[in-house]
């Protein structure tokens, strides 16, 4: 597996997250917003540069904050989660159209 944009500990750090045992959860998210970078600034981007590096983290930590996208978690999700996550959706929407 290629090298993580940041570090699980970075992002937990960020994120005020104690313990391993959603390690997984905030790869996944990691994940997430290294794509969602790369569709936004292209394949080249500036992994090294600190905006790049606190977006990831922002990312990482709204979505961590506000996964729960059900009727129960009273709005939690805010509207910079929304935001992305339908941004997200349009430029995978995009790409599946031009291949």
């Amino acid at each position: 597996m290629a090298e993580l944009l940041i570090t699980v500990e970075d992002a937990k750090k960020y994120a005020r997250i104690d313990g391993d045992y959603e390690d997984d959860v905030v790869e996944r998210l990691i994940l997430f917003a290294e794509n969602y970078i790369k569709s936004a600034l292209g394949d080249d981007f500036p992994r090294e540069d600190p905006r790049v590096q606190t977006i990831a983290k922002l990312i990482v930590n709204d979505l961590y904050d506000n996964r729960e996208f059900t009727a129960q978690s009273g709005n939690k999700v805010s509207n910079a989660v929304r935001h992305i996550c339908s941004s997200a959706l349009q430029q995978i929407r995009m790409e599946m159209r031009s291949e």
